[in-house]
């Protein structure tokens, strides 16, 4: 018999707030991108109209089917797998203890994950900020409204071959620079040699660094 302790939600980064939510607005991003920017002659430009609270919505939604499907449906079905919430500590080299309960095993595996580091930068502490859960469906710090400037800075988490940041960067561009005046409303810092691709097509598309 296994128990899996979960102290965030069940599906950890790619379904929750990597992979599939970014690719869901990067691809939303898109078919903004490409209605004002048509690839023919004799097609005129079209600007759609963003409606970012509905969108997050969607986005949300995908979530949390994939996670009930892909995740939680499958967990419920394996009948010697018990999924407990909460942070656990070692009370023993055989033991552990969750929310008042001591939970024996034979042998532990310990998945620690990952969370976004919040650089010392002055006055940062006094600002709005986001990090990488911006995308999270049901957690806090995620993104609900669009903003009309964006800063990005630091790495970032490679998914699937790319610098997160930048993909996700481009595609907040896309929405912040077609929803609003046009003009440089994001820029970049300390864009490294991974993201020089990336970095370059937000340059060429108004972002500046």
């Amino acid at each position: 018999r296994v128990a899996m302790v979960e102290r965030r939600t069940l599906g950890g980064t790619c379904v929750n707030r990597g992979c599939l939510p970014s690719k869901n607005l990067i691809e939303a991003a898109r078919l903004v991108w490409d209605a004002a920017h048509p690839r023919y002659d004799g097609l005129a430009p079209a600007q759609l109209v963003v409606d970012f609270p509905a969108l997050i919505g969607q986005k949300d939604e995908v979530v949390r089917d994939y996670r009930a499907k892909k995740y939680n449906a499958v967990a419920d079905g394996m009948t010697d797998l018990q999924i407990l919430d909460g942070s656990a500590s070692f009370d023993s080299p055989t033991s552990i203890s969750l929310g008042g309960q001591t939970i024996s095993a034979d042998r532990f595996l310990i998945a620690t994950g990952s969370r976004p580091i919040v650089p010392s930068i002055p006055g940062l502490d006094s600002v709005p900020y986001l990090t990488s859960d911006l995308l999270d469906a049901d957690e806090a710090g995620r993104l609900t409204d669009l903003p009309e400037s964006l800063i990005v800075l630091g790495g970032g988490l490679s998914l699937v071959g790319e610098p997160w940041r930048a993909a996700v960067a481009t595609a907040l561009k896309r929405y912040v620079m077609e929803a609003f005046a046009p003009g440089p409303r994001v820029a970049l810092a300390g864009l490294g040699e991974d993201s020089v691709p990336v970095g370059a097509l937000l340059l060429a598309q108004g972002a500046t660094q």
